[in-house]
This record gives C-alpha cells, structure tokens and sequence, in this order.
C-alpha cells in the first residue's frame, strides 16, 4: 500500500548508495562537464548517506506527465542501473542545466541511486542534489582510458566546508510505494521550488500549504484526545491544540522537530520523549512529517478552533483557546466526577 509519509528516521537511517555520479555546471556553458566515475571510499559514502539522509524531506509532488524526460531517465535507471546508470544521469544534468536559464553559481548536479528499507522491503530512489561552490573549477580530475574521474577528497573537503552548498534536492520514486512520486525542497523556500525546477522535474504539487496547514493542526486535536488518559494532569487537549495553532501563526516555514517542540510541553521527560513519538507517527502517517510549507493559518476555520465539551447531563461549554484563559477549570473530585468552574463577566445571549 502506497505511503502518505516522508521518509521515516528508520528509512532515512537505511539508506545505502548503490551507484553515485555528479557532472560539473558551470554558468554559460551549453554542456555540463562530464564525469565518468566518482569513486567513494568508506567514509565518503557515510557521508553522503548521512547527507541524503538530511535532505529526504520536502514539499511532496506529483509527476505532471510520467513521459516526460527526467522521470523517463530515472526509470531507466531504475530497470537497468548496471547498463543505464551513467548515461542517463548525464541526460539529467543536460536536462537540468536546460531548464535552468536564470543566473545560477556553478556546481555539481549529484545522480544517485540509493536504496532504503521499509517493512524487510528494499525501496529503490533516484535522488537529485544541486550543491553550489563557487572553487567548483578547482576539482581535481584525471583523465582515464573511460574518461574523467573525479578525486573525491578535494570535493568533500568543499562540502564539508560550505554547509550552504547544498541548494536544492530531488527525491524521485517510480514504483509506487509512496503516495507522492516526487520530494522536492530548496534552501531558501519552505514554498517547495522554482518553477524552472518543476518544469525540469515534470511535476505539481500534491497538496497546497493550506491542506498541510489544516492537516497539520486536526491531527494534533485528534491525537490529543485520543491521548488525553496519558497528558499531564494540568494539560488538557484545547492546550496542544492551541499551541499548535500558535505555531502555524508564528512560523513561515513548518518544521517537524520544531512544531513538536511548540506542542509538546512535559517537565517528565520520559512522558515527553513518549508523546513526541506518539505525535510524530501520527504527522507520519497523515503525510505531514519531513513536509516543509510555509503555514497558512487562516485557513484553519473558527469553528475548528473552538473546543467544545458537553457534560453527560446535555451541558455544552464552547470555547477557544485554553481553556484557563477563557475563565473555565475543570476539577476531579473524589467520586470520579468533574467539578467546572466559569469565571464570567456575563451572559452575551440568554434564552
């Protein structure tokens, strides 16, 4: 069954690199410089799994048209990487720098095939990283009888150094095992990317910031109250609720780990690591962790906001917000039933 989620911590943990090439973009040129080889030593390739690792979130896409060029090329590689792999990233980095008729700083496009485990199953990915150095001239390579191969540890270094290289990230699925076939982020948006990017890519977006704004916010109130047996005593679910709308208020670009952080609040840190994981499979499952949007609040409709409680002899409180600052409390008495207090400056409607 195809998956709504970003890649989980355990399948970004499993990434392993079966075949890794980058071509050389330098502005002006109408062909990318080639690379035949790219040959990673043990170290190197933690690296860069770990880098990938990072990168495998993003706003989530949908192919436009699976005929198109670069999805065409990654499934080609997908079918045969031994015979295809190397011709057709080049294909994709001719591709790319087609597309690409803005200024832009020179770079590499890196093509890499990777592999990631989820349920004993291995997933096959394509991953596309543009990184940006402006010493990208400086490379060292070495003419062999198959071409030009790069020696990885001046490039590494590079990386290393310049943690803002890295601009832009594709992840391309083809089989699929996810409900999206595309994650895709730049540096500087949480708006997904640009549209030369898109068009490059084939692809538009699956859902809009303002589904992932109200996605975001109701599973937080369904999680809540499916979980309030297990919250501190002095927190109730119209507390995660509104911190979770305080965030979507106050953020422009929607973070996984700092949106837990908003809504999780616990002095006990064992119950807060519990509830953080609880909270986080739920995004997971509903699609919306790993997702980078920028937050669209005012989508999220009054009604939805409000709380709304109605005691067991047909009472109904209404309210938005915390529930102290609206004047209510809600106290448990010996006998198992709730004591509710209302601190009011009058009645705006009687009947």
């Amino acid at each position: 069954m195809a998956k709504d989620s970003v890649l989980t911590p355990v399948e970004k943990a499993s990434i392993s690199i079966k075949n890794f090439i980058f071509h050389i973009i330098i502005p002006g040129e109408e062909k990318p410089s080639y690379l035949s080889e790219v040959v990673l030593t043990g170290s190197q390739r933690s690296f860069f799994c770990e880098r990938l690792a990072q990168a495998a979130e993003g706003t989530q896409y949908l192919f436009t048209d699976k005929n198109a060029s670069t999805p065409m090329r990654c499934k080609r590689i997908l079918d045969n990487p031994d015979s295809n792999f190397l011709e057709e990233s080049k294909g994709i980095a001719q591709e790319f720098l087609n597309h690409h008729k803005r200024q832009m700083s020179s770079g590499v496009l890196i093509v890499a095939l990777i592999n990631v485990m989820r349920d004993n199953e291995s997933i096959p990915l394509i991953s596309l990283l543009k990184m940006d150095h402006t010493n990208v001239l400086e490379y060292l390579t070495e003419e062999k009888d198959g071409g030009v191969v790069a020696k990885l540890q001046e490039v590494l270094n590079t990386f290393v150094e310049d943690k803002s290289a890295l601009q832009k990230v594709a992840l391309i699925e083809i089989n699929d095992k996810y409900s999206w076939d595309v994650l895709a982020k730049e540096r500087k948006s949480a708006d997904g990317v640009a549209d030369y990017f898109k068009g490059f890519l084939s692809v538009t977006e699956r859902e809009d910031a303002s589904y992932w704004t109200r996605q975001a916010f109701s599973s937080v109130a369904s999680w809540a109250f499916e979980n309030k047996e297990k919250l501190p005593e002095d927190q109730d679910p119209s507390s995660y609720k509104l911190r979770a709308i305080k965030y979507l208020e106050t953020h422009s670009e929607f973070n996984t780990k700092g949106f837990l952080d908003m809504v999780i609040l616990d002095d006990n840190p064992d119950r807060r690591q519990e509830l953080r994981d609880s909270l986080n499979e739920r995004l997971a499952d509903k699609g919306i962790a790993g997702q980078t949007f920028t937050p669209k609040p005012d989508s999220i409709k009054s009604g939805v906001r409000k709380n709304r409680r109605i005691t067991k002899e047909g009472v109904t409180l209404e309210w938005e917000g915390e529930a102290k600052t609206a004047g209510i409390q809600f106290e448990k008495q010996p006998d198992g039933r709730q004591r509710i207090i209302i601190d009011t400056h009058g009645f705006s409607q009687e009947s």
